[in-house]
């Protein structure tokens, strides 16, 4: 797989993470873990499956993808030809005006959320041909016109993602409230309405993407040490967590070939 992220221009960084584009030919099944953001995806190549409880099913050419507590387990079709544009935590509740709890772990349509980001899709789409930078360029310069009379996110919700992020999903839930100057409660019902999941939930997300990164030690240095440098309790609150989020183990997960989920945990 190629992978091409990068920063977003200044003026888009308080609502965008990242855009990133992925190229290559898949094979099998992939789980991508949850990394507490949301994103707008645009598919310019074969179709995705998508697997699930209730079976299988086509994913849309331009999806949502609201956050996830879980793994989304896709299957490329064929050749893999993708543009993301990455939302900070609580950037798309201003973008869609919307509470983002309802689309928790939802992967809708674009236009089923945001009909007027459909410009998006076919400015990327007319970029199929080019430099994958040239690529980032042009969604870049659509994010830029959808964006033009948003507003900022919250900045003491911010100030509360930030402190989370910066800590890996390892610090008190306590001390991210008193950095955004709110009281636990209100950290609560702010972060499920903008961010779509509780403080306690996207920290989990955190640490586990933590964990991800870290895998590639836990040969040298056992589970047990990433699993505490990552801000577990212990192997077993590790284990358990991931069990919940991916249904696998910690060998099984990351004892494998998985080119999508390494592309994202690697960005």
């Amino acid at each position: 797989m190629h992978y091409v992220v990068r920063p977003p221009c200044p003026q888009l960084a308080p609502w965008v993470e990242c855009i990133w584009t992925l190229r290559g030919h898949g094979a099998g099944a992939d789980p991508v873990l949850p990394d507490g953001r949301t994103e707008i995806v645009v598919n310019l190549g074969d179709v995705f499956l998508r697997h699930h409880d209730c079976g299988v099913e086509h994913q849309a050419r331009a999806i949502f993808a609201g956050p996830a507590t879980r793994a989304v387990i896709l299957e490329p079709t064929g050749s893999v030809d993708v543009v993301g544009i990455r939302l900070r935590p609580a950037a798309a509740t201003v973008l869609l005006r919307e509470s983002m709890a309802a689309l928790a772990d939802q992967i809708p349509p674009l236009d089923a959320v945001a009909r007027p980001l459909g410009e998006i899709c076919d400015r990327v789409g007319e970029a199929r041909d080019v430099d994958l930078h040239l690529r980032i360029d042009t969604a870049e310069a659509a994010m830029l016109a959808a964006l033009r009379r948003a507003p900022e996110p919250n900045r003491r919700l911010a100030a509360a993602v930030n402190h989370i992020l910066s800590r890996n999903g390892a610090g008190s839930m306590d001390d991210a409230a008193r950095a955004a100057g709110w009281s636990p409660r209100q950290l609560q019902r702010r972060f499920l309405h903008d961010v779509g999941v509780g403080p306690k939930r996207f920290a989990r997300v955190l640490r586990l993407q933590a964990a991800a990164r870290a895998a590639p030690l836990a040969a040298r240095v056992g589970w047990a040490r990433v699993a505490a440098e990552c801000g577990y309790f212990d192997q077993a609150h590790f284990i358990r967590d991931l069990r919940e989020v991916t249904g696998r183990t910690p060998t099984s997960l990351f004892g494998g070939e998985h080119p999508l989920s390494a592309a994202f945990i690697n960005g």
